[in-house]
């Protein structure tokens, strides 16, 4: 976005703002998205699994050490 900065009003950057955020959601629904996709190949989870933010062990191909 190449915009004067000099030149903005209030209402300019609530606009400006309001754009970012809505591009940021969709990128991160998007990775999120693909990070469930990746699941689904290497191991059926439950739904519930997965509404949650997808905890790194449940992802790693190696199996983690048995915590002693």
């Amino acid at each position: 976005v190449d915009i004067d900065v000099n030149h903005l009003n209030l209402e300019d950057i609530k606009e400006l703002v309001c754009q970012l955020v809505q591009r940021n959601n969709q990128l991160k629904k998007q990775k999120r998205a693909r990070v469930h996709r990746q699941m689904d190949r290497d191991s059926p989870v439950s739904i519930f699994e997965r509404s949650r933010l997808v905890p790194s062990y449940l992802t790693a191909k190696r199996p983690l050490p048995k915590r002693t």
